[in-house]
């Protein structure tokens, strides 16, 4: 399942005028990603990975990667 959070501007509260406008993978472990209103607000967003695993076909958790 694909949860979809949608984006709002924190300075206008628009979410039709949000655009991504710079995606980087800063090591294998962390990625950040910018966002352009436009109202001219930018937003950052860093993800880091904190624990990883794979599902297979029927549900079931593995650790790490297959």
């Amino acid at each position: 399942m694909l949860l979809i959070k949608m984006l709002h501007c924190p300075n206008c509260g628009s979410t039709a005028q949000i655009r991504l406008v710079d995606f980087r993978e800063v090591d294998e472990n962390t990625m950040v990603k910018e966002y352009s209103c436009g109202c001219g607000s930018t937003k950052k967003m860093v993800y880091t990975l904190s624990k990883e695993f794979t599902v297979t076909k029927e549900g079931t958790f593995l650790h790490g990667r297959v």
